[in-house]
């Protein structure tokens, strides 16, 4: 592991992430829990050195040993903050549906951070295409851009907005329409790209280790592998659920506004308008355990898994739908302009299948309940929470286990928790400055003006945010 944490220079690089994994836990092939003496010391040593690679994917399951899920809380309750916890009880039978057989699905593994593979019979290319979901929604509802000098005129979106509906569900099947129609396009544009890479850059070492292809005398690139499957990462599910979700309440059924009142107020991105902006807020969102939107999400997801699944790749397989964004959270946000859901041009949007941060839920039991309502076996690329969570008297390791436990008995996929203390909060705001912490490795110190001039570059100059 010192060599892969090494190697990285991440105490010199503001940028620390590597996506060099470790798959911990689980089961064999035949179904046995994965637990003993190597995975303690592999995960006790890692935090005894502060490593952040390789990075700790830590497979799991409701009747996973305690020592094992207590082992992990105590890592994290420590200032850890090094592990993806994937829940097996949703991505084995997710890799199963797939068409993998149960005891290729027992051995998967991640292909760099969460995305799933099958140990020795594929490359999934699992985060292979990200699509923004609240920016088709975006270009829906208004006009696009104007392209940047230099740019042809065939780069424009070719989706025209819906200009008008009778009810709810003839708007949502209109935007389902035009989302599927840019996903095609999109990946016509990967594929053919692909098709490229066995020119470009063959893999033979990699495709000598995985089944087929040997056999087949074909590079894994070019589908010699025995099963050639690609993903497509959904990126803001729930800034979009929330925007579907307000727009059907304010224009549809409750009619307090028309819809060209809303696309003029999105257009104005809110100015003169707090009001509206925030009763618009206030609607019940993604996360927050309520009914209607939770079904509204499940249907989301359902319509875009079944059609990623159709939809083949390059290499002879076929596409595996996600909600795995990486950092595309924030990349997708510069672009994407004010939404129903009250969000501001340029503000965030939502991580992975999380609430929106603007708008927290009253606790995580409501955000599992949420999540309970997706079917994610038919997302096998993956999906991930990310939650946040306050260090001190109330959350011990044994609370912590419970909470891994009950998000994988309610059909949570993969759950990354981040801790951190108040008073840890509290120093960085009286220090002036943001601290990376690296234990037996000192500290390193970012200027937190430095972090400022950052975030503000990122913020669209018509958002100013306190």
């Amino acid at each position: 592991m010192l060599p892969t944490d090494i190697k990285f220079h991440v105490n010199d690089s503001p940028w620390p992430e590597t996506s060099t994994c470790m798959e911990l836990g689980g089961c064999d092939a035949d179904g046995r829990a994965v637990w003993n003496e190597v995975t303690r010391l592999v995960i006790e040593t890692h935090r005894e050195h502060g490593l952040l690679n390789p990075k700790l994917n830590c497979r799991y399951a409701p009747d996973s040993p305690r020592e094992y899920l207590d082992l992990i809380s105590r890592s994290v309750l420590a200032g850890h903050n090094n592990f993806a916890l994937l829940n097996d009880g949703v991505l084995i039978p997710a890799c199963v549906r797939a068409g993998k057989t149960e005891r290729e699905a027992r051995l998967y593994v991640n292909g760099g951070c969460q995305e799933t593979i099958m140990e020795g019979v594929e490359h999934s290319a699992g985060a292979y295409f990200y699509f923004c979901l609240p920016r088709l929604l975006d270009l829906c509802l208004q006009p696009p851009d104007p392209l940047p000098p230099g740019l042809p005129a065939e780069a424009a979106p070719a989706l025209p907005s819906i200009i008008q509906a009778p009810d709810f569900d003839s708007y949502y099947a209109q935007f389902l329409d035009r989302v599927k129609t840019a996903i095609r396009l999109g990946i016509g544009w990967t594929t053919a790209l692909g098709r490229e890479q066995w020119a470009l850059h063959p893999c033979p070492f990699l495709s000598s280790t995985l089944e087929g292809c040997i056999a087949s005398g074909l590079d894994y690139t070019q589908g010699g592998a025995k099963y050639n499957p690609s993903g497509i990462a959904l990126v803001g599910l729930g800034t979009l659920v929330d925007s579907l979700h307000a727009l059907r309440a304010a224009v549809f059924d409750e009619k307090w506004m028309t819809l060209d009142e809303l696309r003029r107020s999105l257009a104005a991105n809110w100015a003169g308008q707090e009001d509206l902006r925030r009763r618009l807020k206030k609607l019940p969102k993604f996360g927050h355990g309520h009914p209607a939107v939770d079904a509204l999400a499940a249907d989301v997801a359902r319509e875009l898994a079944a059609f990623a699944s159709a939809l083949p790749s390059e290499r002879g397989g076929r596409f595996q739908g996600s909600f795995f964004v990486y950092y595309a959270f924030q990349w997708f946000a510069r672009i994407v302009r004010a939404t129903p859901d009250g969000r501001r041009t340029g503000d965030l949007l939502t991580q992975g299948v999380a609430p929106d941060r603007t708008t927290p839920p009253a606790s995580l039991t409501d955000v599992f309940h949420s999540i309970h309502a997706i079917d994610f076996t038919a997302l096998p690329a993956n999906s991930v929470l990310d939650i946040q969570l306050p260090l001190g008297p109330g959350m011990s390791p044994s609370t912590l286990s419970a909470l891994m436990r009950t998000f994988a008995e309610m059909g949570g996929p993969t759950l990354q928790p981040n801790a951190v203390s108040v008073e840890t909060l509290r120093r960085w705001e009286t220090d002036g400055r943001l601290t990376t912490h690296r234990s037996g490795g000192g500290q390193r110190l970012v200027p937190i003006t430095e972090v400022s001039r950052l975030l503000a570059e990122r913020r669209h100059a018509s958002s100013p945010r306190p």
